[in-house]
């Protein structure tokens, strides 16, 4: 039988904390990979306009992902707060 969970604070340590953990490294990853993508753009541009807004887009869209993945860190610490009225920030720490 599954282990039920009995406390506010078992909701978010036991589901929340692991896939917001998930969400961060796929989508730091995926920004990571995009930078590189764009440098590879840039590289062999040779002097083409397009390329080069292409990889300035690709670098802006990283940017945005990489600090959706930074917040996608503090939505346990949030939800936390809001389930036990008070802010603790270890809250996904084992």
């Amino acid at each position: 039988m599954p282990e039920l969970l009995t406390k506010k604070e078992d909701v978010v340590t036991k589901i929340i904390c692991p896939v917001a953990n998930i969400f961060f490294t796929v989508i730091l990853t995926m920004s990571i990979l995009s930078i590189l993508y764009a440098a590879y753009l840039y590289l062999t541009a040779a002097g083409d306009t397009t390329k080069v807004k292409q990889a300035g887009q690709t670098i802006t869209y990283a940017a945005v992902g990489i600090a959706v993945a930074i917040l996608a860190n503090s939505v346990p610490v949030v939800i936390n707060s809001i389930l036990n009225g008070g802010v603790t920030l270890n809250t996904c720490s084992s």
